[in-house]
């Protein structure tokens, strides 16, 4: 009733918002009209297309890209967690996936528009904000990475690309290390989420035509790579929008 009650108060009189971390079901199937501008979604009197099968509630209907681009490059403060060797705790995880995604969301919908310096901007910011050493690199970094790639910024990927090869051999290293039925049970996912790293790690090399580092990679993850061509087997359904969607 209150969310009714400001919505019949204030529409198109006074800007409304909802938390990108609230519950799709406050939005009141409102989500074709919202708009991404950073941490929030403003109702909008355009219809737009969402994107949530892939975003969640961070997909909801369309990206203020010049709005979220101030947002994130100028107002957004990290709290020292980029800078500061500290532990992260798991409680954090949405608040922190959030901003993950509301970054790659801008960066896309930048690319889309051809703003491809304002795109690296945003990924630039991403690598800043969530170091290896608080936020351990995997597949939303990989993700990222290949923002990176898709705008010719590869200067920019390698070395992130190199942390991100180191954490990926050493995982798959463990992994194979357990007997296959704990393997099977209790990691299956992560050991494929593992490989597809190691596939677009060899991919973006590849685009870059950064031959040397082709062939370290390679020689890195060896029989962990998987064949071209169709996977042998099916992949998690997160894992494949994730990494293929926005290629």
């Amino acid at each position: 009733m209150a969310i009714l009650d400001i919505l019949a108060s204030n529409l198109w009189e006074r800007p409304i918002y909802f938390a990108v971390t609230a519950r799709m079901e406050k939005l009141f199937g409102m989500q074709d009209y919202m708009q991404l501008e950073g941490l929030a979604l403003r109702i909008v009197p355009i219809k737009s297309q969402s994107e949530n099968q892939l975003y969640g509630l961070l997909g909801s209907g369309r990206v203020n890209t010049d709005a979220l681009y101030e947002n994130v490059t100028k107002k957004w403060r990290w709290g020292n967690f980029d800078k500061e060797d500290t532990y992260i705790n798991h409680s954090y995880g949405p608040s922190v996936q959030s901003m993950q995604f509301a970054m790659q969301r801008g960066a896309i919908a930048l690319i889309e528009k051809g703003e491809n310096d304002k795109a690296t901007d945003l990924v630039d910011e991403y690598f800043k904000a969530f170091p290896n050493m608080n936020f351990e690199y995997g597949l939303h970094a990989a993700y990222m990475l290949g923002l990176y790639s898709q705008v010719g910024a590869y200067d920019k990927a390698k070395p992130h690309m190199q942390i991100l090869a180191r954490n990926t051999d050493e995982l798959l290293n463990y992994y194979i290390s357990l007997p296959e039925d704990v393997l099977a049970l209790s990691y299956g996912n992560d050991f494929q989420a593992a490989q597809v790293i190691a596939d677009r790690l060899v991919a973006y090399a590849e685009r870059a035509k950064d031959t040397a580092y082709v062939e370290e990679l390679r020689s890195m993850f060896g029989p962990f790579l998987r064949p071209s061509g169709p996977p042998s087997r099916e992949l998690p359904a997160e894992i494949q929008e994730q990494l293929d969607n926005g290629e």
